[in-house]
């Protein structure tokens, strides 16, 4: 009854505010328990790092879900992928450290780059030295790749349901 395209775009208006409001209620509460750096430039851009840090995850689920057929496999196949994308993430493991074959994973993990702009917003102004965790890319960039991930992964995701639709 719809084009892939139309059916694509409401999908993602209808989930916007779905990926908007649970890390917004997430941040209200998390953000003083925690005792992050007062202040309304930093809870605001925290609030956006979240925000853009959800819809990448949201993006690479959907990405990740548009090659099957089957949900069962599509459900089964994104935890792999999470962890993969957590584990190359830079929390865990200084991504130096990493052996060179699976250093490519860190360059497409939104939590990388949610991590790099949440460490510099938090120590901003400050005298840490975040350059020794090799957080150096600072907030801009992190937020620009953040919406890049977003974007490359929603359209690989439409192309891939285009191409697969079925001829009714």
């Amino acid at each position: 009854m719809y084009t892939v395209l139309a059916y694509f775009i409401s999908r993602n208006i209808a989930e916007l505010a779905v990926i908007t409001f649970i890390p917004l209620l997430n941040l209200l509460i998390i953000y003083w328990m925690i005792e992050l750096h007062p202040g309304a430039g930093y809870f605001f851009m925290y609030l956006l790092i979240s925000l853009l840090a959800s819809v990448a995850g949201s993006s690479y689920g959907l990405m990740i879900s548009s090659f099957f057929k089957e949900p069962k496999a599509a459900v089964s196949s994104v935890p792999i992928v999470g962890l993969a994308i957590i584990a190359f993430g830079g929390y865990f493991k200084h991504l130096k450290d990493l052996p060179g074959w699976v250093g490519w994973i860190e360059y497409i993990s939104p939590i990388r780059y949610a991590f790099i702009a949440n460490a510099t917003n938090e120590y901003r102004n400050t005298t840490a030295p975040i350059e020794l965790l090799g957080l150096n890319m600072g907030i801009t960039l992190s937020l620009v790749l953040l919406v890049v991930i977003s974007v490359a992964a929603r359209l690989i995701a439409v192309i891939v349901l285009s191409l697969s639709k079925t001829k009714l």
